[in-house]
């Protein structure tokens, strides 16, 4: 329903089809972001359950990111296939892999899982762009911070449901829900059994990458260096932050609670920048993130005397709303291949953080967790250039 009142609101001249496509789209990306969530708000329970330092809880998210490495050939894939199975299916992959964990008999066979999940996980977000350009070509921006409203909320709501299931259900027992998962498939496969969604005959031929790459090589040497940024301030402010939260003497509950704060300012700041993206344009957007990013991280970081509630908010609100802004970028850059060149992006992106998760973890157990927020807070300042970057650089056609 939320997506349906954005996008009436501000999308024009948008028809029923196109409204179809991208409110099933982002409530799929809603509902698979759903469970991928449940993964960091629960690493305080699987740790204390498999008696893990950081550099292994660590492993874990990499382990979901590492299939993204394969974007690229995932997005050939795609671009062979009908986009559509992508969406249908892989929500249901990664529900029953994410609610197995609870019953994974050893650490290996989690990290299996939480592969597994990463793969599917990959494999919608991938073709799911493409799809949402294809429907609506003159509002890009909208559609695109759609589909990103459904990741940021199911990722706001993510912390809370874990704390209920727990509760309610159990660790040992999310697979219960599974269930619902496979109705939600079915009404997936239902919608768009009515609705075309095919791609032409070129659309379906495979780019090549390195073409792809040599295109664009400004550009993803731009969004490489705000992976990197955008890296080092969601380790801090996502991936480890229940576990600083934890070791900080706070009960799970505060510490899913204040993951959940950031998340929920996160959709407000996608949702505002959302609305100029078609206005003025994804590099603008991209220049705010970055500079209030470095800002806002290091006063939480650095300046401990603050509070920590107002920081949190502002650090949601302005520091994860890149992700629509640099899909309407790659999208709207002339690729020939625009799946392919998603592919490209997210290989880079996802490559990155699971790098600099390493080194948190590593960090971490070498140091401290306190001394990680402290260096990922300095090396932050890597968005100086960027913004540089983003004045000078033609990054579109």
């Amino acid at each position: 329903m939320f997506q349906i009142l954005y996008i009436v609101m501000f999308m024009k001249n948008i028809k029923l089809k196109s409204l179809v496509i991208i409110v099933v789209v982002s409530f799929g990306h809603f509902w698979h972001d759903m469970f991928s969530a449940f993964i960091i708000p629960l690493l305080p329970v699987i740790r204390d359950n498999f008696q893990l330092d950081y550099l292994h809880a660590g492993w874990i998210l990499v382990a979901v990111k590492l299939p993204s490495l394969l974007s690229a050939n995932i997005a050939g894939l795609a671009e062979k296939h009908n986009p559509k199975w992508f969406v249908i299916i892989s929500p249901l992959v990664t529900s029953i892999a994410v609610t197995l964990l609870g019953v994974a008999p050893n650490y290996y066979v989690l990290l299996i899982l939480v592969f597994i999940s990463g793969l599917s996980a990959a494999s919608f977000h991938i073709p799911a762009p493409t799809l949402l350009k294809k429907s609506a070509p003159n509002n890009m921006g909208a559609a695109m911070t759609s589909f990103q409203i459904g990741g940021e909320l199911a990722r706001t709501l993510g912390p809370i449901f874990v704390v209920l299931i727990l509760s309610y259900v159990g660790f040992n027992k999310m697979y219960y829900l599974i269930p619902i998962s496979v109705l939600v498939s079915l009404f997936f496969y239902m919608v768009f059994n009515r609705v075309d969604v095919s791609l032409d005959h070129k659309e379906k031929k495979r780019g090549s990458v390195m073409e792809t790459i040599k295109a664009g090589k400004w550009l993803f040497l731009l969004v490489g260096g705000i992976s990197i940024q955008k890296a080092l301030v969601s380790t801090v402010m996502r991936s480890f932050l229940p576990l600083y939260l934890r070791d900080s003497g706070e009960s799970l509950l505060v510490a899913n609670g204040a993951l959940a704060i950031v998340q929920g300012a996160a959709v407000a700041g996608v949702i505002v920048a959302g609305l100029f993206i078609d206005k003025v344009g994804p590099k603008k957007i991209l220049y705010v993130v970055i500079a209030t990013s470095m800002l806002f991280l290091s006063l939480f970081v650095l300046v401990p005397a603050l509070p920590t509630i107002p920081l949190l908010i502002l650090i949601g609100f302005f520091s994860f709303a890149s992700m629509p802004a640099i899909y309407t970028l790659i999208q709207s850059y002339g690729f020939e291949f625009p799946t392919t060149a998603n592919g490209v992006f997210m290989s880079l992106n996802f490559g990155i953080s699971s790098l600099i998760l390493l080194l948190g973890g590593k960090v971490s157990d070498m140091v401290s967790i306190n001394f990680t927020y402290r260096l990922f807070a300095y090396l932050s300042f890597v968005g100086i250039p960027l913004l540089f970057m983003l004045k000078r650089e033609k990054t579109d056609h």
